[in-house]
């Protein structure tokens, strides 16, 4: 719509010039349409000849058409001071939302008539369904349609898309503008009828139409001293139901919008075989959140029931019915030392796949049996793990192969059928670790949580891992790991995972070099226990510069590196849905030297060639990221060589 060629003196807004062409559109003005106001009824309209009754019906049922009127008039007089929000609420010109009491009086919609005599037409008790005002712009279209007059005959079909396929042209002009509407989107109130109801029949007839005799009479018939208020004011005869004639309240539902009361099931209710237990045993697990102090055995609670288990046969808890349940609970309890004494740190996923199919009665068998041999982490370098009595992770190396790191994946990030771990399963090796839980980088594994040890499959992780050297004393932080180690292993995994669900297994091997070859992290946890490293210019030139010169020239030279293309690789987002890390290093800041997100700085998107860049021109590009070291290069380095010419 435009606001010129048409004629101002026309009431409605008739262009002066029709197009002719059927490809370009009708031009209107809408500034002069008339606003108008509607109701949108959740009522189904009767078609056919009953709609006038059927919209008759819909006023009479909101308080005739003078009560609609009555609610658009007070709605506007609260916007001439004030806005109504999306949701029918007035917002204050501060911004802030005016109270309900101050709010317009939504328009209420009654379901069911009273057609009793001497009565208003509403239904006692009757709650009605509330309508707030949205502002929401809509255009009232008049369309007129052209047929041949056979289709006139013949044409039957009453959808208008089938209408403007078989005509033969059609005309669409606007008529007025619906600013304001009127929509009943609240939960209704639970509804009780009343009619058989005497009380309530009593109370209507006295209060709800103010006659002086019923009242009266209603009153007399209440005892003075009564002991029993809360039964009815007759006697209670045969019928049963005639005790609960109590009066309703008048309202039921406090709110009117959905809730999710995140409802959890019955622990007492067994799934499989659909059955509710009467006796309910409480697992008692010891979780630590820290270190300091190293549980060395069970909770005696623990160690008292299995003692009088053992003397009645019955662990505590359970009934004569549940005997085998002593049985099941000693055997896993072996199985589960047997395990412990093999590596002395587990996830429980991984314990599930090795000892739940022998869960017969009591499913889930090991999560009783667990608190006897191990204590839960909750936190650190070895969270969400479970740990042998006495075994302290942060009293020697050894332990951190066991250390645990996180990588979730965002599902809509993923463009392949991945195949997820099923909630009872079998391990594929006996005995061991399901393989489909070990990162390899040819696969995505089944658990995002990982131990460092089901990380070596990959080989760059495994050179890195090699090459480690141990911190004197582990840090709540990394655990045993260098921050600089940890981080590579993260990025390695992040930038894989990030391919493999999106089905490319064609990493380049030049990204992963400049992970692996990484000099130091320019950024630091700000609570990290290590002192901020000082840079190292000259090994940064010798090590950092030349070998990505070298790495990163060869590439452009070839047009590609390592079947992708460079400027993919510039595009591409190592890290595409992939959050990684333990929740204690959620607040670390890295910002890496050759990070893959040059799309986001303007100075790095412009075609740059490294092998035809003058040292100058080298170095400005190294000031933007690095101000620094840009500065020390340029006082203190004449010049580079390429590594094809040393």
């Amino acid at each position: 719509m435009t606001d010129h060629d048409y004629d101002s003196r026309s009431p409605t807004p008739v262009p002066l010039a029709q197009n002719r062409n059927s490809l370009i559109a009708t031009e209107y003005v809408l500034k002069d349409l008339p606003y108008m106001q509607s109701v949108e009824f959740p009522l189904k309209c009767k078609p056919g000849k009953d709609v006038p009754e059927s919209i008759a019906n819909m006023i009479n049922m909101c308080g005739g058409i003078n009560n609609i009127k009555e609610t658009f008039q007070a709605i506007a007089l609260s916007e001439a001071e004030n806005s109504i929000n999306e949701n029918g609420e007035e917002t204050l010109s501060n911004g802030q939302t005016a109270a309900k009491e101050n709010a317009p009086k939504p328009l209420e919609l009654y379901l069911n008539k009273n057609t009793a005599e001497n009565c208003d037409g509403l239904l006692f008790n009757d709650h009605p369904l509330l309508g707030k005002p949205t502002r929401d712009q809509r255009l009232i279209l008049k369309i007129k349609i052209k047929r041949k007059k056979t289709d006139r005959i013949m044409h039957k079909s009453k959808k208008m898309v089938d209408k403007f396929q078989d005509c033969v042209s059609y005309t669409a002009t606007p008529v007025a503008i619906v600013d304001t509407t009127i929509k009943f989107r609240a939960l209704s109130d639970f509804q009780v009828l009343l009619d058989n109801n005497r009380s309530a029949k009593e109370y209507d007839q006295c209060f709800n139409k103010l006659k002086w005799e019923n009242m009266k009479s209603f009153v007399n018939s209440i005892e003075e001293n009564d002991t029993k208020p809360f039964y009815p004011l007759f006697e209670v005869s045969q019928n049963k139901a005639a005790i609960f004639e109590l009066l309703p309240p008048p309202r039921f539902s406090m709110v009117d919008i959905p809730y999710v009361y995140k409802f959890k099931r019955n622990p007492y209710h067994d799934v499989e075989s659909n059955t509710v237990r009467k006796n309910y045993v409480k697992a008692h697990q010891i979780q630590v959140t820290n270190l300091d102090t190293i549980p060395d055995k069970p909770p005696q609670v623990l160690l008292d029931n299995l003692k009088v288990a053992k003397e009645t046969g019955i662990y505590p808890g359970t009934s004569k019915e549940d005997a085998v349940f002593l049985k099941e609970l000693e055997s896993r309890i072996d199985d589960l030392k047997r395990l412990f004494e093999k590596q002395p740190i587990w996830i429980k996923k991984h314990i599930d796949g090795i000892l739940s199919h022998l869960d017969t009665t009591w499913l889930q068998m090991v999560r009783f049996a667990l608190p006897f041999v191990s204590y839960r982490i909750m936190k650190g370098p070895w969270r969400n793990t479970y740990c042998k009595y006495g075994v302290d992770p942060i009293s020697d190396p050894k332990f951190a192969k066991y250390q645990t790191e996180n990588f979730r994946i965002e599902k809509s990030y993923y463009t392949v059928k991945v195949e997820e771990c099923p909630n009872k399963f079998v391990s594929d090796t006996p005995n061991e670790i399901d393989s489909r839980f070990f990162f390899t980088g040819k696969q995505i594994p089944w658990y995002s949580t990982y131990q460092m040890f089901q990380l070596e499959g990959e080989p760059n992780i495994k050179e890195i891992m090699d090459q480690v050297v141990y911190l004197d004393k582990p840090n709540d932080a990394t655990g045993w790991f260098p921050e600089l180690d940890l981080w590579k292993i993260r990025k390695i995994v992040k930038y894989e995972l990030g391919c493999l669900i999106k089905g490319n297994q064609d990493f380049s091997s030049t990204k992963l070099k400049i992970i692996k070859e990484m000099p130091f992290l320019k950024g630091f946890n700000p609570n990290s226990t290590y002192p901020k490293k000082e840079k190292n210019f000259p090994y940064v030139k010798n090590k950092l510069l030349e070998s990505s010169n070298e790495e990163l020239g060869a590439a452009q030279q070839s047009g590609k590196s390592d079947g992708n293309n460079d400027e993919d690789d510039e595009e591409e987002d190592d890290d595409n849905g992939v959050d990684a890390g333990n929740e204690d290093l959620h607040d670390v800041a890295i910002d890496e030297e050759l990070d893959d997100d040059e799309n986001e700085d303007e100075f790095m998107n412009d075609k740059f060639d490294l092998t035809s860049a003058s040292f100058k021109e080298i170095v400005q590009r190294i000031m933007v990221k690095d101000p620094e070291l840009g500065k020390y290069m340029d006082s203190n380095i004449e010049g580079l060589v390429k590594a094809d010419k040393l």
